[in-house]
């Protein structure tokens, strides 16, 4: 039966006499094959685990527990590819590092061999993916563009592989959701300053980048030239600033005017001259894309007073 057994002889020879019974030598029975080895992880797990077996390194080294002092045989898809032995914790460890291999998923089983000759069952496959192809870059548009120092900013990023993660330098960003990474910053903070890309990076931890560019505009538009016709007006004279000069795209604005879109770098405003509207010493305020402004006069002379009555003779 399986056990330890202590052995020992004597010695009579021809004249009868007896030995000494000799040194004891423990024999141990084992018929019992262990448990099949277990891998417990390869190295490097890369990616955004370190225990998927995901990963875009393919020359592994593949480690596990087994049997004190087992032999451990380790195969790839049912084929060996080598042995190794486990040390007295049970931990063992072998390197696969000269072999690169090619993308794909492999099927990892071991086969343990006792000091006494026993052989295990083979391991329960463990799966690992070998991906090395980077992501393909996505499209990030920063929003507003052109911006100034202090506006909030959005990028957002289309074309994300699926449960990829995207990174811009000074941004915050959100999870992969239907292939959409929404990122948020304030331009002209932590170095936001329009010149940044964005880096994903798939599961098994490849990346690629891709630009996340946008204006950082805080100069000011030139001033406008405004001009209010007619001038002089007296109260409910219907009265237009045409304002030329106007940088492209920009707004205009003036106090109890309705201003038009820019067009040909003109905007052209109306208001009613009088109490409740205009009283001729607006102020009229250009706004560019970016949000920077300046300021230019809009005024006329509001005359009520009734000329002096005229003599005729």
């Amino acid at each position: 039966a399986d056990g330890d057994y202590n052995l020992s002889a004597v010695l009579t020879d021809a004249a009868g006499n007896v030995s000494a019974p000799s040194a004891t030598q423990t024999a141990t029975i084992d018929t019992v094959a262990p448990a099949a080895a277990v891998i417990t992880s390869v190295s490097d797990d890369t990616g955004a685990s370190n225990s998927d077996y995901l990963t875009n390194d393919n020359t592994l080294i593949i480690n596990g527990t087994a049997e004190a002092g087992a032999l451990v045989e380790v195969f790839i898809d049912g084929n060996s590819i080598g042995t190794t032995t486990a040390d007295g914790s049970g931990n063992w460890s072998f390197d696969h590092t000269a072999t690169v291999l090619a993308d794909g998923t492999y099927d990892l089983t071991t086969v343990a061999t006792d000091l006494a000759g026993n052989s295990s069952a083979a391991s329960t496959p463990q799966q690992v993916t070998i991906e090395t192809v980077a992501p393909a870059a996505p499209v990030c548009v920063v929003t507003p563009d052109p911006a100034n120092t202090g506006t909030a900013l959005t990028a957002t990023c289309t074309g994300v592989e699926t449960a990829a993660t995207v990174t811009i330098p000074g941004y915050v960003c959100g999870t992969e959701a239907s292939n959409e990474v929404l990122c948020t910053a304030i331009a002209g903070q932590n170095g936001v300053d329009g010149d940044e890309l964005a880096t994903i990076t798939d599961e098994a931890g490849n990346s690629n980048q891709a630009d996340a560019f946008f204006t950082l505009d805080d100069t000011p538009p030139a001033a406008p030239v405004c001009t209010v016709t007619p001038n002089p007006a007296n109260n409910g004279t219907a009265l237009t600033a045409t304002c030329t000069g106007v940088e492209t795209d920009a707004t205009v604005s003036i106090p109890n005017y309705v201003c038009s879109t820019e067009a040909s770098n003109e905007v052209v405003c109306t208001g009613t001259a009088g109490p409740g509207g205009v009283t001729g010493d607006e102020t009229a305020t250009i706004t560019d894309e970016a949000g920077n402004s300046a300021t230019t006069i809009a005024a006329f002379t509001l005359d009520n007073t009734a000329p002096e009555a005229p003599v005729c003779t």
